[in-house]
């Protein structure tokens, strides 16, 4: 064979190995042709494969743009709505702010009210009390009342009976001062004097004492009690005084003279021998101890004591004007 040929040129073989050859040539060209129809298979299945897919991106692109439009929509929607629902909340925040101011007033109301009510409940209670305490009242006031009629009985029967008492009593009396009289009273005493230094004061034993009721002789009585305070003063002054004490006992009993001084003596004589004699006058005698007792009526007695151990009336005022 010439020219240039496609087959490979094989050496002469026999008619099996040719056989073979031929067979194997044929699977060769079938395994080619198989493979070239199963690429060819493929190319078009990936194609389709492709359009396939790209139909299918097509499609979900248009679905998620789909999506995203109704997404855009929803969202504008909500917007919306979200606007809407923060109208609303405020509404609702108004509303609820006025609600709970009228809650407020109500409960203030009801404060109020329930105020009212407490308080004109304690104004009903302590009418309650007031109105009870008034009947306690009335019913202590007509108890004091009726304790007062038998305190009123019982006073004029004790008055009655007092009045019997006070008349019982006086007759009591008048008999007890008629016993008295009838009896007479005791008035003693005991009677001493100043010895001297040494022994002090004795008994001045047979002094005459003189009983006389008071006011049975004023100018007499009055006279001797002047007498005897101013013989007092003397008596207990100091010697260096006695000057001044005497001055002062004669501008006091207006003396001035020797005469003037014997006449208000002889006065005071005249004086104590009407006390000493006079008819009201009872005398008695001290006894050895000094004592003197003397029964008389009832009644306020002055007593003139005549001492039987001293004696000179003026001798505490010698002529009162012979000491200046």
């Amino acid at each position: 064979m010439t020219g240039e040929s496609n087959l490979i040129r094989l050496p002469i073989m026999s008619p099996i190995n040719v056989a073979i050859l031929t067979i194997l040539w044929f699977f060769v060209g079938c395994s080619n042709k198989v493979a070239e129809e199963n690429k060819t298979l493929k190319e078009e299945n990936e194609k389709e494969e492709n359009e396939k897919l790209r139909g299918q991106v097509t499609e979900k692109d248009k679905r998620i743009a789909k999506f995203e439009t109704e997404v855009e929509f929803k969202d504008r929607a909500s917007e919306e709505q979200n606007k809407g629902f923060a109208d609303l909340g405020k509404r609702y925040d108004s509303v609820a702010t006025a609600l709970a101011q009228t809650k407020e007033k109500f409960a203030q109301s009801e404060a109020h009210v329930d105020k009212g009510e407490s308080e004109k409940k304690l104004l009903s209670n302590q009418n309650d009390t007031l109105a009870k305490k008034a009947n306690d009242l009335e019913k202590k006031t007509n108890d004091l009342e009726a304790e007062l009629k038998k305190m009123d009985l019982l006073l004029k029967s004790a008055t009655t009976e007092s009045e019997a008492n006070k008349k019982k009593i006086a007759a009591m009396e008048q008999d007890q001062r008629q016993t008295v009289l009838d009896q007479g009273t005791k008035i003693s005493g005991v009677v001493t004097y100043y010895f001297n230094e040494n022994y002090g004061a004795k008994p001045d034993t047979g002094a005459s004492v003189y009983i006389f009721p008071s006011g049975s002789y004023p100018e007499e009585e009055k006279l001797v009690q002047q007498y005897l305070q101013i013989k007092t003063k003397v008596l207990l002054s100091s010697p260096k005084d006695k000057k001044d004490l005497a001055r002062q006992v004669s501008d006091e009993l207006r003396v001035s003279t020797k005469e003037e001084g014997a006449k208000y003596l002889e006065k005071i004589l005249k004086s104590v021998t009407v006390l000493k004699f006079g008819k009201a006058t009872v005398k008695t005698v001290a006894d050895g101890n000094g004592g003197f007792q003397k029964t008389v009526k009832p009644g306020t007695y002055q007593v003139l004591v005549v001492s039987n151990h001293r004696t000179g009336i003026d001798s505490t005022l010698p002529n009162l004007r012979e000491t200046l």
